[in-house]
């Protein structure tokens, strides 16, 4: 039987509490604290501008519910493509290492990519385009090289598997034939064929 010290508990809450957050309660799970948290993104936050999915495996804090700006109802288990944007508020779960990443700007690398080999028969080329901009965040224009693979397959830039694993599955369903494989060293991660900067 594990003995839990309440005066950690304690503290890691107060910590919390020391970066302005709420927090709403302290969980123990496999010898970690969790804390509950309510979070507000403000302009020029470390989550604004980034989706979820980066905010859940950069900074290892697992969102729990999202409350767009101006409302009050809140959407549990929001995508993980979600941006974030100034004003919106967050309920999440994470252990003070990942606060302390949020708060310093700090996330852990991504090490996945989007590897698209072609264009299946049929498959829609514009569509496709949109498609990866949005979910790269990215002008369409700037995503357009991914889909033209006369000299090999190009890959995303870095990825979290999540985020990858979400994108995976939208450029399949249109024919794109692409697939999530680890990520190569920066310098050759622009593209198999190294043509075009992501």
């Amino acid at each position: 039987m594990e003995v839990i010290n309440p005066l950690e508990l304690t503290a890691e809450a107060v910590v919390a509490t020391a970066f302005g957050e709420r927090v709403r309660e302290v969980l123990r799970v496999a010898d970690t604290n969790l804390l509950l948290t309510d979070y507000r993104v403000e302009s020029g936050d470390t989550l604004a501008g980034k989706s979820l999915g980066q905010i859940s495996e950069g900074f290892g804090v697992m969102p729990v519910t999202l409350i767009p700006n101006g409302q009050t109802k809140g959407l549990m288990l929001p995508g993980l493509d979600r941006v974030l944007q100034p004003g919106e508020a967050l309920l999440v779960m994470w252990a003070l290492p990942g606060q302390r990443r949020v708060e310093s700007g700090r996330t852990g690398p991504p090490n996945w990519c989007l590897e698209l080999a072609g264009m299946g028969v049929g498959a829609d080329r514009f569509e496709a385009q949109m498609l990866l901009a949005r979910h790269l965040n990215q002008p369409p224009r700037s995503v357009a090289y991914l889909l033209d693979c006369r000299l090999g397959p190009q890959r995303t830039r870095a990825l979290h598997q999540g985020q990858g694993r979400e994108l995976l599955a939208s450029p399949k369903r249109l024919g794109v034939k692409c697939d999530l494989v680890p990520a190569l060293s920066d310098s050759t991660n622009l593209g198999v064929a190294g043509l075009h900067p992501p």
